[in-house]
């Protein structure tokens, strides 16, 4: 079975709003799972561009009681992802408040500003407690219990020098993610994002 999650796009909601939208939705999901030809032990979830971002942080919120509360979740599904595809997402948006002009892995000042700037500075609205820890490829790759990732099947990562340009054009290519290695994972996530936009 395959199930198409809606939410509300920006600016009807921020992203905490677009968050709890994926909630209902997984919520009503666990609740009839039984209902269609599903494997409970093998649900993934993906989702493209903000879909992408959205699947990352999902999968925080599913994975870590802390990154749950911070995104306004009270209760989450529950439903024990096997893996996930998130393609071409914003991964790493913490705020410069946070950052600072620290670079680590996957994070680049400009992308919140980019982020703010088309969807407003409100899109990101009480997210303090998950800045910059869960708005970072690092941090979450550090702080959550992710499954395995991937985000597309023919993977590969790209060392070319990079070169940000607004908007980027998604032509990401990410290897499969085994996030039991942290440091591996995030630097992984972090050359998605990077390979995203480099320019060839």
């Amino acid at each position: 079975a395959v199930f198409s999650l809606n939410y509300r796009p920006a600016p009807q909601t921020d992203l905490r709003g677009q968050l709890a939208d994926i909630q209902a939705a997984l919520r009503w999901i666990a609740a009839h799972m039984a209902d269609y030809p599903v494997n409970p032990n093998a649900v993934f979830l993906t989702g493209d561009s903000a879909g992408g971002a959205l699947t990352l942080l999902t999968l925080a919120i599913e994975n870590n009681a802390e990154a749950a509360a911070a995104f306004g979740v009270d209760k989450p599904s529950g439903i024990r992802f096997a893996g996930a595809a998130p393609v071409c997402g914003a991964y790493s948006s913490a705020s410069l408040e946070t950052m600072g002009r620290k670079l680590t892995v996957g994070y680049d000042p400009n992308r919140r500003i980019g982020l703010e700037q088309m969807l407003g500075v409100d899109f990101f609205a009480g997210l303090e407690a998950a800045d910059p820890k869960f708005l970072t490829a690092e941090g979450l790759a550090f702080n959550v219990d992710l499954p395995p990732l991937s985000s597309s099947p023919a993977a590969t990562i790209s060392l070319k020098p990079t070169i940000w340009r607004w908007p980027p054009p998604c032509r990401a290519k990410a290897p499969i993610l085994n996030c039991s290695t942290r440091s591996r994972a995030a630097m992984r996530l972090g050359a998605c994002v990077r390979h995203r936009h480099a320019m060839a």
